[in-house]
């Protein structure tokens, strides 16, 4: 460790409160970013120089792989590592990924989504059959054994069979003579074969309910990029996020353009939604008709897809996911470094062990 204690790095940071601020002098990175890094490079022995940003941005990279801000020093190759919150595409993420060692403090993924409806979890059982699939089996389960009660009044003393023997008689017909339009007739017959019905109903609802719960289902249309999710027509799409959960303050006030214009959007749409109201049946359904566009963070998101049922969260499950290539990254940390000497990995591992 002592070989390195002459290097000085070189860093560039773009003052962006609470991840990295100066403490006075310029030159010195304090915040959510910048504080770890000091303590851990002071610790080594290791000292710094900052080179100024070209601009105010945080650090974007364009889909050709132009570089702003704290990221374009990093490519020029004019600073050895860039702190601060930035913003990716999937495709630029990847080819810095594998160009430059990276460390995030955290990462919060801006996630969008929209899926034809494909249910998981019990709060969105209701959707797995349309409304006349119900009517039947609500018919199977009340109308018709009420039906079968009231006529058995009216029957005579001989069709007032147990259940055991109706359930022979109608093995018997069934195995042994074509059913006959008398035995559709005899009220206690009806009522017992209103139940074998809905027997097969419901064991055919549990079986789908099962599998649905049981199958990791994806979304079937991607929202791939911020610039996907602000061409959306508010006319026709809501675009929804939650209310109360600090993301909203974040997009509003963030130092990005096109972050600025996502919260616009939502208002614009009336898109603010209680928490608690995710999974609720009229939501699933506006995902089901692609009425609403979902925006969460990756904080957001993770708590409800392992929340208690009594939040009334895990409706969602079947739509939300949370990965690389849905669209936007907001990172609010940024470790980045073009060096070719082994220091970078002494920071890194210093990073993983706090």
């Amino acid at each position: 460790m002592r070989s390195l204690e002459n290097v000085t790095l070189k860093i560039c940071f773009t003052e962006v409160f609470p991840y990295v601020v100066s403490v006075g002098d310029g030159i010195t990175p304090k915040g959510m970013q910048g504080s770890i890094f000091t303590n851990i490079t002071e610790s080594m022995g290791l000292k710094w120089i900052r080179v100024p940003a070209p601009n105010n941005k945080w650090g974007e990279c364009d889909i050709n792989g132009t570089c702003h801000g704290q990221l374009e020093p990093l490519k020029q190759g004019t600073a050895d590592i860039a702190l601060g919150p930035i913003v990716l595409s999937n495709e630029v993420f990847t080819t810095l990924r594998s160009g430059w060692p990276t460390y995030f403090s955290t990462l919060d993924l801006l996630a969008g989504f929209k899926s034809p409806f494909k249910s998981r979890g019990h709060l969105g059982l209701f959707n797995l059959y349309p409304i006349p699939i119900w009517a039947s089996i609500l018919l199977c389960l009340f109308i018709l054994p009420v039906l079968a009660k009231l006529l058995s009044r009216f029957g005579t003393i001989a069709d007032r069979a147990t259940l055991a023997e109706h359930w022979s008689s109608f093995m018997e017909i069934f195995l042994l003579e074509c059913p006959s339009f008398q035995y559709s007739t005899n009220p206690m017959r009806v009522l017992f074969a209103s139940w074998m019905l809905a027997a097969f109903v419901l064991s055919s609802l549990g079986s789908a309910t099962l599998k649905s719960v049981m199958t990791v289902i994806s979304p079937a249309s991607k929202l791939e990029t911020l610039q996907d999710i602000l061409r959306v027509d508010i006319s026709k799409t809501t675009i929804r996020t939650t209310a109360g959960t600090g993301l909203m303050d974040m997009l509003e006030t963030s130092a990005l353009e096109p972050i600025r214009s996502l919260a616009k959007k939502i208002i614009d749409s009336e898109g603010l939604t209680h928490p608690l109201d995710i999974g609720t049946t009229w939501m699933l359904r506006e995902l089901e008709t692609e009425k609403s566009v979902f925006i969460l963070g990756c904080e957001v998101v993770f708590p409800f897809l392992y929340s208690p049922p009594s939040l009334k969260l895990q409706g969602t499950q079947g739509y939300t996911y949370c990965s690389k290539d849905v669209m936007g990254f907001y990172l609010s940390g940024w470790v980045a470094s073009r060096r070719k000497d082994p220091i970078f990995q002494f920071i890194l591992d210093e990073f993983d062990k706090r």
